[in-house]
């Protein structure tokens, strides 16, 4: 109780005090895109990009055209992907788990861990999903979109997520909460299903208008990005309403992360899913997936300074 009343006066005082640093970060990741767009206009580049705060939530089954133009052989490169991810979340050493697990006499199967078969552990994270098979396959139709369609520019891809939603029994907590990432508009995600997802296998959920997706502007590091019950119920009360993204393995959902959205918890089966997350860039990546710059969950989630673009460790990591 005490900690609910004393959120409140914390949140006030850190966005107090953070927000001119949050506004110059806003700032520099603007002129830092500008600068990439006239580098890619020089370059050579037909994109125009689009205003970023317009991308919203796009989902996009495999059998769907646009907006990402999907080779023939799309489906065979997520199964790849989803092979190579599903043998590496089998083995307990090659995944972070949330809650974090005391790794001491840890299992070296993932399915004999006691709190995975007692329904405690909400999601396994890969450590390592750069080496992943295929996974380069997998993000160059998307990089493409990325650059011509939206930014208008080079992009890279700064941090991949690889993680399977457990079927848990624990109370909702961090992602499986209403929430936006409070991100620069610069960043744009991906997420790629690799396992099928109906509405019991943990689909993203996102909060949408009868025009656009609710999103919040970004303050990074001055805001409290948790939406509680009362916010959500202000923005359901202009119309908006909860909307799930279901679909098949090779579903793309293409978003905006400052848009409302959720997890939701696997009610029958796990959920595997790979994240990109892009940025823009000024210049021309030879690949756009490089440990130089892509970093995963041990790595900070987004690089305060947008003209610097080596992985930056998270002081604090989040699982061992």
């Amino acid at each position: 109780m005490l900690k609910r009343l004393v959120r409140p006066i914390y949140h006030g005082l850190r966005s107090l005090i953070a927000r001119p640093a949050a506004r110059q970060m806003v700032d520099a990741y603007t002129e830092h895109h500008r600068t990439a767009q006239e580098v890619y206009r020089r370059a050579g580049g037909m994109g125009a990009g689009i205003a970023l705060d317009k991308v919203g939530v796009r989902v996009q089954l495999p059998s769907d055209p646009g907006p990402v133009s999907l080779p023939a052989d799309w489906l065979e490169r997520v199964r790849r992907v989803g092979v190579a991810a599903a043998a590496s979340f089998d083995r307990s050493e090659a995944c972070l788990f949330q809650p974090k697990l005391d790794r001491i006499g840890l299992p070296a199967t993932t399915a004999e861990i006691p709190a995975v078969q007692k329904k405690q552990v909400i999601a396994a994270n890969l450590r390592d999903p750069l080496t992943i098979d295929g996974l380069a396959a997998l993000a160059e139709p998307l990089a493409r979109t990325i650059e011509d369609s939206i930014y208008g520019s080079f992009a890279l891809i700064d941090k991949v997520y690889i993680y399977r939603n457990l079927v848990s029994a624990i109370d909702d907590q961090v992602s499986w909460r209403w929430h936006y990432d409070n991100h620069p508009d610069q960043i744009i995600k991906a997420m790629i299903y690799l396992t099928d997802v109906a509405e019991d296998a943990c689909p993203f959920e996102y909060l949408r208008g009868q025009r656009d997706a609710a999103r919040i502007a970004p303050l990074p590091h001055a805001a409290d990005t948790w939406i509680s019950p009362a916010r959500l119920a202000e923005w359901t009360g202009r119309g908006y309403r909860p909307v799930k993204a279901v679909g098949p393995a090779g579903t793309i959902v293409l978003f905006d992360d400052n848009c409302l959205h959720k997890a939701n918890q696997p009610e029958r089966i796990h959920r595997d899913v790979v994240v990109f997350q892009f940025r823009p860039a000024d210049f021309k990546p030879e690949r756009p997936i490089d440990p130089r710059w892509t970093g995963s969950f041990l790595a900070e989630d987004v690089n305060p300074d947008p003209a610097v673009y080596r992985v930056l460790p998270k002081t604090r990591t989040y699982s061992d």
